[in-house]
């Protein structure tokens, strides 16, 4: 067995042939290349461990910037992590997840973030690896209201993500640890996606830009998948309602929010509950210049379902 991290100038069907047989699903070239390629933040990190030229272990790592109380930093999302059903409880998870997670370090990863569900049974051996968890992140939901509601003139549908969505984020990142939603990151994510099904929206008074709010169906749900809004009742109720507004054909309206936020006060208080199953947000730490007390609890970032929808 050897592990090689993936040159993407060179065999990208065969890595493509393994999603398939690992998620047992055709997936379109377009939107590998997209998920592993395209992100403005470089080139996804591979290792794949081999046995005799067969791909049987992947740990993936999508390189993205982090703004960390306003300072630029290097993170990454742990996802695609998987061994080949035949080669299950031999310990390769583990020994993927340190040499992979060393090599991120030596590569100037300073930190990767990943999302398992709560309980996942792929817990106990990021732990062994040596993740920290961060606390439960819960997913909020509220079935659909059908209320008449003048669309207010604030809100408006957009179909690109210019350079204020830029300064937006850098605006945002100044409070807490947040993924770095710049323009170019915005409209990789949601708008250039294959087989999208994203609906944004930005939030502007006299053309300047205050927030923005990004939907996606699915099944009965409709879900605020991402957001960027002012700590305002008055703007939270207007985000709510457009978005009950624009999906009658949907049961329920669902969202991440963090636990005591100014938003998740205010869903609170106009009847959202929290499913009974939320995500377990773990750590990865590589760069012990940062002080690490400040990246172990979740209260301390942004985060919305789209930090880790990405499939």
């Amino acid at each position: 067995m050897r592990v090689e991290k993936h040159d993407f100038s060179k065999n990208n069907l065969q890595l493509l042939a393994w999603r398939e047989l690992i998620e047992n699903r055709k997936i379109p070239f377009s939107k590998f290349k997209w998920q592993y390629c395209k992100n403005p933040y470089g080139l996804t990190d591979v290792w794949l461990l081999y046995d005799k030229g067969k791909i049987i272990a992947q740990y993936t790592l999508q390189r993205q910037e982090y703004l960390y109380y306003g300072t630029r930093i290097t993170g990454a999302l742990a996802f695609d992590l998987a061994v080949h059903p035949d080669y299950r409880k031999r310990g390769l998870f583990i020994d993927m997840g340190f040499h992979s997670l060393k090599e991120a370090g030596n590569l100037g990863i300073q930190f990767v973030l990943g999302f398992p569900w709560e309980d996942g049974i792929a817990l106990p051996g990021h732990k062994a690896v040596g993740w920290t968890m961060l606390g439960k992140l819960n997913i909020y939901e509220k079935e659909i209201e059908y209320l008449e509601y003048k669309e207010p003139k604030y809100i408006k549908p957009i179909s690109t993500f210019d350079r204020r969505f830029t300064r937006l984020s850098e605006e945002y990142g100044g409070r807490n640890i947040m993924l770095n939603r710049t323009a170019s990151y915005l409209n990789w994510r949601y708008i250039l996606k294959p087989d999208s099904y994203y609906h944004a929206y930005k939030i502007s008074y006299d053309d300047f830009l205050i927030g923005y709010f990004i939907l996606k169906s699915y099944k009965e749900y409709l879900h605020i998948v991402d957001f960027l809004l002012p700590n305002d009742d008055y703007i939270f109720e207007a985000v709510i309602r457009y978005s009950m507004m624009v999906a009658p054909i949907y049961n329920k309206l669902s969202l991440i929010v963090i636990e005591g936020s100014e938003f998740c006060k205010y869903l609170k208080k106009n009847g959202f509950k929290k499913q009974e199953k939320g995500f377990e947000p773990i750590m990865y730490m590589n760069d012990p210049s940062l002080e690490i007390n400040d990246f172990v609890n979740v209260y301390n970032y942004h985060f919305t379902m789209g930090d880790n929808d990405i499939f």
